[in-house]
């Protein structure tokens, strides 16, 4: 199944690859397709993950937030 997010975040590159590896630690999870210009993310999963799960950890790694700074 696929689960997808409207996203408000602008990360960099380096920032993309690590929500990309948080994202594919979950059990379950088998892919994610992250679009920064439609402010979207579809993350294809197994029931084993439900989509407020995947909710939780998107907001935990700040894809909602209207603006961030760059850690890394």
């Amino acid at each position: 199944m696929t689960s997808s997010f409207e996203i408000h975040s602008e990360n960099c590159l380096m920032c993309d690859r690590q929500v990309m590896r948080k994202i594919a630690e979950l059990q379950g999870v088998f892919g994610a397709d992250v679009n920064y210009a439609k402010n979207v993310i579809h993350v294809q999963h197994t029931d084993e993950v439900t989509k407020e799960e995947l909710q939780v950890l998107l907001n935990d790694l700040g894809l909602f937030n209207e603006t961030q700074d760059c850690k890394i």
